[in-house]
């Protein structure tokens, strides 16, 4: 039997992983032997990766009886997986802690915090947070403000944010052919 899905991740003004994974799932509830996608429009670039992953996500939990939760988080590439945070009161005695003057910088699921021995900062934009620091060294602001800005990302998509640490995307995060790690 076979199916196509570039209409209904081509037609529906959403991102394509979602729609991929369901589809994956009923596929293979339905047993169906061929899937054929495309990658056209914009919103849809990588779905035919994230078809394969959902694809075989979906076949090793049929085949083996468990949800496909918990297997592999290829697929959260907007959101993250629950995280933990520091609450601002752990932040703020962190601080008192602190001796040096280098910047921490650290999120949580509505703020940015920002802290050194003489600053506390906290904010949800990443110039107003800039502005409330000390920084003379032009690759020192580059450094900070690139921080920021992936920081203040973090907070408003719920992904979890660590200093000097690159945004995880799912299978984005992947080179294209390299395989995803399972987590």
């Amino acid at each position: 039997m076979l199916m196509g899905l570039g209409n209904l991740t081509e037609l529906t003004d959403a991102d394509s992983v979602g729609i991929n994974a369901v589809m994956a799932g009923i596929i293979a509830e339905l047993g169906i032997d061929y899937v054929l996608t495309t990658e056209v429009i914009s919103w849809a670039r990588g779905a035919v990766r994230e078809l394969d992953l959902a694809r075989k996500l979906m076949h090793y939990a049929l085949h083996n009886g468990v949800l496909p939760k918990g297997l592999d988080d290829g697929l959260v590439a907007l959101k993250d997986p629950p995280f933990e945070t520091y609450e601002e009161e752990e932040l703020r005695d962190m601080q008192r802690r602190v001796r040096d003057k280098n910047y921490r910088i650290f999120a949580d699921r509505e703020w940015v915090f920002v802290f050194n021995r003489d600053t506390f900062l906290r904010g949800k934009d990443a110039q107003e947070l800039f502005a409330g620091l000390d920084a003379p060294d032009p690759g020192h602001a580059f450094y900070l403000g690139r921080e920021l800005e992936r920081a203040v990302l973090a907070v408003r998509l719920g992904k979890k944010y660590t200093q000097e640490s690159p945004l995880r995307w799912g299978y984005l995060s992947a080179a294209v052919g390299e395989e995803v790690e399972p987590s």
